[in-house]
């Protein structure tokens, strides 16, 4: 669903306006966001941490991509929303969709988002320089985490699949093909195969032997079952039993 939805405080009324392509997938970014302590908008993420899960999340107005801005901007007039005693937004709107924001606010927001660890909204979507990611690694090195950032960096993790990339994924692949045409080699299925002793009808020891070369001789699998070998039942004119 395309359109402006809100988000409300159901203590107080306070309300948020905000424009979406995708309802569904924006009110379960947002719940994400407040879970996780990482939210762009501080307004809700305090009340939030205060009071819980009181937002209710409601679309009010369905329309064309083209009118998005347009609409946001009658909304948050019309609900006053970017009044602090009316509502939480915090950027202010433009019917085309130019947004911009007093040195002041900007100020606020670099800091709040510096502080939750995410790109403020100016900055997503921009690719850093080679030189940037240069010095950003640099900066990094030779610090290492605390051991109360490790425990909640691991508890974060916890139950989900470790992530592997794509070098490390063809390595294993490269390192499960050579152990699996080791475990093929014909020497290596004889050491595993068990051992079984023959017997004539008359119960005549004549010789051991591996059930793969049993299987290169002629004999199928199939005639030799578990049954026939534990009972000591007559197969192919003979008497069989593990070596034990």
């Amino acid at each position: 669903m395309t359109g402006i939805y809100t988000i409300t405080n159901t203590l107080n009324g306070k309300i948020y306006v905000g424009l979406t392509k995708n309802f569904f997938h924006r009110k379960t970014t947002h719940i994400k966001a407040l879970r996780l302590n990482k939210h762009e908008n501080p307004h809700l993420q305090n009340v939030y941490n205060k009071y819980g899960e009181i937002f209710e999340f409601e679309m009010i107005e369905e329309c064309s991509e083209g009118l998005l801005a347009a609409l946001e901007h009658y909304w948050v007039n019309m609900l006053n929303s970017n009044n602090r005693d009316m509502g939480y937004n915090i950027r202010p709107t433009h019917p085309d969709g130019k947004v911009s924001m007093s040195d002041e606010t900007k100020k606020k927001l670099s800091e709040y988002c510096k502080r939750v660890g995410k790109l403020p909204p100016s900055r997503r979507g921009v690719k850093a320089s080679e030189q940037t990611k240069s010095l950003q690694r640099l900066n990094k090195l030779g610090k290492t985490h605390s051991l109360e950032t490790r425990e909640k960096m691991s508890s974060t993790r916890t139950g989900k699949p470790h992530p592997i990339s794509e070098e490390h994924l063809k390595k294993r692949k490269e390192q499960f093909k050579q152990v699996m045409d080791n475990c093929r080699k014909p020497e290596n299925i004889i050491r595993r195969s068990k051992i079984i002793l023959q017997f004539d009808l008359n119960w005549n020891f004549m010789r051991e032997i591996t059930m793969y070369e049993l299987k290169n001789e002629g004999f199928s699998k199939i005639q030799f079952r578990k049954r026939h070998i534990d009972n000591h039942i007559e197969s192919q004119g003979f008497i069989w039993k593990y070596k034990i």
